[in-house]
């Protein structure tokens, strides 16, 4: 038989005052707290590269020492320091802020995060409004991606520039690479007269390489008189090998190492890899193996790394290099090269 003590809902009683008390010490011990004013700004218009300095004020209103331990921005554009960085009971101190507009373009919501061992409101946010003009409205974003284009094809990037400036808008083509684009301006509709639609297509000869150009343009607005869009990719010749450069890095001795280099032709293009060759000291080519599934030529490469006794190995201080060779009919491209080498503890 289980006896049920009556004295029991007295002791729990007793515990439950008790923890009363220990949460009204609690709650009555000494603690920081930050008060910030103010916690929003709103700074209307403002122009592009336009700089606004603020002033927040941070107050210690509670009964312990207050410390400020990090102030983080949401964007670059934004900066904010605070004088001091502990306060006393009833202190203040001065949280500068500088906001740049840069080159934003319409309404703007960024952040000032102020943390601190203030324990009920640990992270205290101030918000920062502002509406930024710019004189021209690019869309998409004035930065061009042709990527990796075989030399031949002609993909094209289109932007649409717009303006709140001028009822009309006039564009023409000032400064740009004609030996790589073809620029090109046209209404982006009849009803939008203050709208134009600008496409750079990259030209059939375009020459082989990489490339990160400027297309400067000539606007009739008058705080944007002209205005650079970028245009960045590379252009690939109809025959390549792949990859153009390899590192093996330290060899054993011994250590048989196998390699595959892709000669990649581009749809349209017949070229035939005649032979290949290598000069890397115990290294030859293999075989050659045509793919017609995906139009390219695979060029084996074997070998093993030379004794470090051996004078080639001495003379070089380990460092093996040299060169596989591929050989083409293509009368513009007969030959293809790409780097090789490998390493020896010496």
């Amino acid at each position: 038989m289980v006896r049920i003590h009556r004295h029991i809902p007295a002791v729990a009683a007793a515990l439950l005052v008790c923890l009363a008390a220990a949460g009204t010490a609690i709650a009555q011990q000494a603690l920081p707290r930050l008060e910030v004013e103010p916690t929003q700004f709103d700074l209307g218009r403002m122009e592009q590269e336009q700089v606004r300095h603020l002033t927040v004020t941070l107050r210690n209103t509670g009964q312990a020492p207050l410390r400020i331990e990090d102030v983080e921005t949401s964007c670059g554009c934004t900066a904010a320091k605070p004088d001091r960085d502990e306060l006393q009971p009833g202190e203040s101190t001065r949280l500068q802020i500088t906001f740049n507009s840069k080159k934003f373009d319409g309404p703007q919501l960024k952040e000032v995060t102020i943390r601190t061992n203030d324990p009920h409101n640990p992270a205290q946010k101030v918000e920062i409004r502002v509406d930024v003009h710019a004189p021209l409205h690019i869309r998409p974003r004035p930065q061009m991606g042709f990527n990796r284009v075989g030399r031949g094809e002609t993909p094209e990037n289109t932007v649409v520039i717009s303006t709140d400036d001028v009822p009309e808008l006039e564009i023409t083509p000032e400064k740009y690479r004609r030996d790589l684009f073809d620029v090109t301006i046209s209404p982006a509709s009849a009803q939008t007269p203050a709208a134009r639609e600008v496409t750079v297509t990259l030209r059939p000869d375009a020459p082989i390489g990489m490339f990160r150009e400027l297309i400067t343009l000539r606007t009739n607005v008058p705080d944007a008189p002209t205005v650079d869009l970028e245009a960045a990719g590379e252009v690939v010749a109809p025959v390549m090998i792949d990859p153009a450069k390899v590192n093996l890095r330290y060899l054993q001795r011994g250590q048989e190492i196998r390699r595959v280099f892709h000669v990649r032709i581009q749809k349209g293009h017949q070229v035939k890899v005649t032979r290949a060759e290598t000069d890397l000291p115990g290294f030859r080519v293999e075989k050659i193996q045509f793919v017609p599934e995906s139009n390219e030529y695979l060029v084996y490469l074997f070998g093993r790394p030379i004794s470090t006794h051996d004078e080639r190995a001495v003379k070089s201080r380990g460092r093996m290099k040299g060169t596989v060779r591929v050989f083409t009919d293509s009368a513009e491209f007969p030959e293809l090269t790409a780097s090789i080498m490998y390493l020896l503890r010496i």
